[in-house]
């Protein structure tokens, strides 16, 4: 650890809280990633129930803890633990639009979360024509009686998707609202066309999978508060995203699914700041599994793309990286070669990356592995990286839309709008507005439809409000 610094040195202090499957990091650092203090606890029953212990620990280390300004969790990706540990999950899935002959929502979904998931199905007229025209509108006396006739619980989450509501949301914001009428604004509401993609299954399942997780993340945390409350923190807590941008707690509860991998992009970008290269390669060893990815100007490379999640394909946002499972013969030349063989996937053609490895299982790996064009970084603190990583991030928004262009529309307008909507998304994250800059702006023809109409992607970060 670094050398204690005197109060008037000290910066906004960060806590971070990196939650793993079998052990806790907690980290404490200012933002020029000067250390302050790190502990580690095994995970005996519930993640942060060491928590208390760990904040006595920090105040006879002498931190202030009302110095603290910042708290970040990274949690796993356990969601399949949470909710077949959860109470019962009770979703109300409202499909919008012609789905005659149709696969039914949560087709494909694993047994456990089949088994742990309630599901009521409800199908409702409406939705739009890929170029955003309605099909035909909704009717209020149709909605009132499927939603009285589905006779939902008191705690019953709601998932609603419709035909082509990322080119046009209007349905879904109506029926949204309707919910609210009728539920009371407490209700936790998922609007498939937040998630982006054009297929309606994989928004589908990415909206009820999110609605699902809404109504158990509040459990996993509702200590959290309390027990900093108690020990003077009065900071605003912040949980990571999978694109290693941060996003609030609160906002968290909403989008639970966008925390899913969090960890990983995490480790990836505090692999960076660590090893000091802002374009790396890093290999992360834990929980006998390699993950391979890659930082680009100091943030993690994400697969724009449609990923398996509890058994589904549903499009959300995680880092690219080759996983190596079952490392069950530590150092040996297989899973070097393996190793190697994935590097070399993210590897440009000329002037190789450096290669650093993070991850409290790395050392062996790390000390036999050769590559004759490439640094190799274990770098210090190596197997606290994901604490790190988080504590480091900017806070995150980011939006996905489809945009059909016409006489009165072009592209450089409807670019602006999507930008203008990702800022939002970012303050809404809990990004103070004058910092806000664009990460990155995509633009791509939709597939399979004239060439008026476009996807475009785009994130924007900043400092915390």
């Amino acid at each position: 650890m670094n050398k204690w610094m005197q109060k008037e040195e000290w910066d906004m202090l960060r806590l971070g809280i990196d939650v793993g499957k079998q052990r806790v990091d907690c980290i404490v650092m200012d933002e020029k990633i000067r250390m302050f203090y790190v502990s580690t606890r095994s995970v005996i029953k519930h993640p942060l129930s060491g928590m208390k212990e760990i904040l006595e620990e920090m105040k006879q280390q002498g931190i202030r803890l009302s110095d603290i300004k910042q708290v970040i969790i990274s949690a796993s990706s356990e969601y399949e633990e949470g909710l077949r540990e959860s109470e019962a999950v009770h979703v109300c899935a409202i499909r919008i639009g012609s789905s005659q002959n149709s696969l039914p929502p949560f087709y494909e979904v694993t047994d456990i979360v089949r088994e742990t998931v309630q599901l009521t199905c409800v199908e409702l007229s409406g939705g739009h024509y890929v170029d955003g025209s309605p099909i035909q509108d909704l009717m209020m006396n149709e909605w009132n009686e499927k939603m009285d006739r589905a006779a939902l619980p008191e705690h019953a989450t709601f998932a609603v998707t419709s035909a082509f509501s990322p080119v046009n949301p209007e349905h879904e914001q109506t029926v949204a609202q309707w919910i609210q009428k009728k539920f009371g604004e407490g209700r936790a509401i998922t609007l498939s066309y937040e998630f982006g993609s054009i297929g309606l299954m994989e928004r589908e399942n990415a909206a009820i999978l999110n609605a699902a997780l809404s109504s158990v993340i509040p459990s996993l945390f509702q200590n959290v508060k309390q027990v900093l409350r108690q020990y003077d923190i009065h900071a605003g807590i912040f949980l990571s995203q999978n694109d290693g941008f941060l996003m609030t707690y609160e906002r968290a509860i909403s989008y639970p699914i966008r925390t899913l991998h969090s960890r990983i992009a995490n480790s990836l970008r505090g692999a960076s700041l660590l090893a000091g290269r802002e374009d790396c390669i890093v290999v992360i060893v834990e929980n006998k599994r390699l993950y391979i990815g890659m930082v680009e100007e100091g943030i993690p490379k994400l697969r724009w793309s449609k990923r398996d999640i509890a058994g589904m394909y549903m499009h959300v946002h995680i880092p690219e990286v080759v996983m190596i499972d079952n490392i069950i013969h530590g150092a040996s030349d297989e899973v070097l070669e393996r190793v190697y063989q994935a590097t070399q996937r993210f590897q440009p053609p000329y002037e190789p990356l450096p290669i650093v490895f993070v991850g409290n299982e790395c050392s062996e790996i790390a000390g036999r592995f050769h590559e004759p064009w490439a640094e190799v970084i274990q770098p210090e603190y190596f197997s606290y990286a994901s604490a790190i990583g988080a504590c480091m991030a900017p806070v995150g928004g980011w939006i996905e839309r489809m945009y059909w262009l016409s006489e009165g529309t072009g592209k450089t307008q409807v670019i602006e709008k999507a930008a203008a909507e990702a800022i939002k998304e970012a303050i809404l994250a809990g990004a103070e507005e004058r910092s806000i800059a664009l990460q990155s702006v995509k633009v791509s023809p939709l597939a399979y439809v004239p060439n008026q109409a476009l996807r475009i992607q785009v994130r924007a970060f900043g400092n915390f409000a």
